[in-house]
């Protein structure tokens, strides 16, 4: 296994914060074990963004300053969205439900996709 050095280039740069990152595109050992490593230096009144994959776990440290971790499971909520079930929605008539169903299985499909982004939330840190 070669050596992985995180932070040579950042991947986002921005007013809030920088994130380096290693995955299986940039680090193609990182595939046999199915994880992705990444640093995040985060300018104090700002935050990390929600990370949201129903097939993993983030772990989180602060090494310097402070921080308030908030932790959300949607899937675990009844019915997965702020506490109403499909059929109620179904029967309230909001959206179509099978429109709904497929854009979920489209998104369960863009893993690849998600990624971790550095954003403000006017708060401090």
């Amino acid at each position: 296994m070669e050596s992985l050095t995180v932070l040579e280039r950042p991947r986002f740069v921005n007013r809030h914060g920088r994130l380096y990152e290693a995955n299986t595109r940039s680090f193609h050992d990182l595939a046999e074990h199915d994880i992705r490593v990444a640093v995040v230096n985060i300018t104090a009144g700002s935050m990390n963004a929600p990370f949201y994959n129903t097939r993993s776990v983030k772990v989180a440290y602060v090494l310097d300053g402070e921080g308030e971790p908030e932790i959300v499971y949607p899937h675990m909520s009844p019915g997965g969205r702020g506490g109403e079930s499909e059929e109620r929605r179904r029967k309230r008539g909001k959206g179509n439900w099978r429109e709904e169903e497929e854009e979920e299985e489209e998104q369960k499909g863009q893993e690849d996709e998600e990624e971790e982004q550095v954003g403000h939330t006017g708060g401090s840190s």
